[in-house]
């Protein structure tokens, strides 16, 4: 997805631009979807973590009209927010999912309203020293719903009737995903509605009251095609050859000056030795790992307050949870989408030196995986890791050579490793196989390290050769594949 925004941002056919745009497009509504499903999983599964944490009402409301800002434009629709002077300006609650219920409420609204208003009201319905019962109100002047499937409409996939999902688009998750976060939050949540005259979304939650000693917040960046960093001095700490050179594609294209260092203590030593702007740090690593570099580097006299952001494909809360405790400011999920990554390293070079850190903004990150799924069957999507890098070939197919030709070597040490029953030296060469493949879409062959990488996680090498096997198995498919030159156009392995 990051690499179709390069493309239309550097397109001169107006095009290609829009065919570009609408790449992006499809990626957005994919990974939406598949966001909305893993949120599903984890609700049913009794995954989904609650938390609860002191945050501004007027903080969580106050970019909500930018973000539909253009689709709202585009039906000549009045966005409005209206918070009633009775809501305390600070409660405590999951501010993260009580965002993303709003933002699917307001936008199923906006999908079904052609003309007229969307606004969403906050009222304090009781209130005691200690909390407040708080009211949300998505009101629309939208087509409306039938009385008989308002009992439905908070239903997985449930839409008002089977024309609706290919009129306006849409699964039919995001009111069920709502019901779900608000009942797991202890409120309740409705719906009111007339059909031709619009519709009524309501939930309540009773929330303590709370305020917010300090808040560090990041400047706004500017838009993907305008975000530059020219003579930004960034220090890559990454093992892994191709994650290295993605990241320093994606940094070089906005204009920083990329150091790399191949592992924790070389990252250390860099920073020693050098000066740099922000810090890019792999998790895990050999020697050292991201977590001990990270706290080497906050020990030296000028690494206090150097900006550091973590880099991992393991993003569950307990991974944000140990990056935080360790000095990270941020963390980022592999792979890498250009335009968030562009925006998080650009967020800290601009913060206001002066300020405190925060190690708070930690992104809620999700294990999603985005590489891809090519429907020819065929062991690797050449296409999309080209329109990831920006519809750079030659980028692409040194990164993708880069890849496959490091695989013999690390195979050599899965074997090995298993040989010595030494699970770090098959759980690191597993990882980033996985971390690898993912980034350049060999999907099959991320899924088999993956597995690999489980057994170890849970500290077992039992039935680890299969794995290993299996992997060797689709990197011969994959070095065939290329070798044949079956990739539409581009230059064989």
């Amino acid at each position: 997805m990051g690499f179709s925004q390069i493309i239309a941002s550097a397109e001169k056919s107006d095009r290609h631009r829009e065919y570009a745009g609408q790449i992006t497009l499809e990626c957005r509504r994919m990974t939406d979807l598949i966001n909305q499903l893993l949120d599903l999983a984890k609700i049913e599964a009794g995954k989904m973590d609650i938390e609860k944490r002191a945050f501004s009402v007027a903080s969580l409301v106050e970019d909500l009209p930018s973000s539909f800002k253009d689709n709202a434009a585009e039906k000549n629709l009045s966005l409005t927010i209206n918070v009633n002077d009775n809501v305390p300006d600070v409660l405590v609650g999951d501010s993260m999912r009580l965002r993303q219920i709003l933002m699917n409420l307001i936008g199923n609204s906006l999908k079904f309203t052609n003309e007229g208003s969307i606004c969403l009201t906050i009222n304090a319905a009781e209130s005691s020293p200690e909390e407040a019962t708080i009211t949300f109100k998505v009101i629309d002047t939208g087509i409306g719903i039938p009385t008989d499937k308002l009992e439905t409409i908070f239903d997985s996939f449930a839409q008002a009737d089977g024309s609706t999902s290919r009129r306006f688009g849409g699964t039919g998750l995001g009111t069920a995903i709502s019901k779900q976060l608000v009942e797991l939050m202890g409120g309740e949540i409705g719906a009111e509605s007339e059909l031709g005259q619009g519709s009524t979304f309501w939930f309540t939650l009773t929330l303590e009251k709370g305020k917010i000693e300090k808040e560090t917040k990041l400047p706004q960046v500017k838009t993907e095609q305008e975000i530059r960093m020219d003579g930004s001095r960034i220090l890559v700490v990454e093992d892994y050859p191709t994650n290295q050179a993605i990241v320093r594609h994606y940094l070089e294209s906005a204009g920083c000056d990329a150091t790399v260092a191949e592992n924790g203590e070389q990252g250390v030593e860099e920073y020693r030795n050098g000066h740099f702007d922000l810090v890019l740090m792999d998790v895990q690593m050999p020697k050292m790992d991201g977590h001990e570099a990270t706290k080497a580097i906050r020990r030296l006299a000028d690494g206090k307050d150097v900006p550091i952001v973590g880099m991992t494909a393991n993003a569950y809360k307990r991974d944000r949870q140990r990056c935080s405790e360790s000095g990270m400011n941020d963390c980022l999920s592999k792979p890498f989408e250009r335009s968030q990554f562009l925006k998080t390293v650009k967020s800290w070079l601009d913060r206001d030196r002066k300020t405190e850190e925060s190690h708070e903004r930690l992104s809620e990150l999700d294990e999603v995986d985005t590489s891809g799924s090519d429907v020819s069957g065929a062991p690797i999507d050449v296409d999309a890791f080209i329109e990831r890098v920006g519809g750079n070939d030659s980028v692409a197919w040194k990164i993708i050579n880069g890849f496959v030709a490091q695989l013999p070597i690390q195979l050599t040490n899965i074997e090995n490793g298993i040989k010595d029953k030494d699970i770090t030296i098959v759980d690191r060469e597993a990882h980033s196989i996985k971390g690898g493949a993912l980034n350049v879409c060999a999907r099959d062959l991320m899924e088999e390290s993956k597995k690999l990488e489980t057994l170890t996680k849970a500290n077992t090498l039992e039935g680890a050769s299969r794995h290993l096997e299996n992997i060797k198995h689709e990197y011969s498919k994959l070095k065939a594949y290329l070798e044949k030159g079956e990739s539409d156009e581009k230059p064989g392995y």
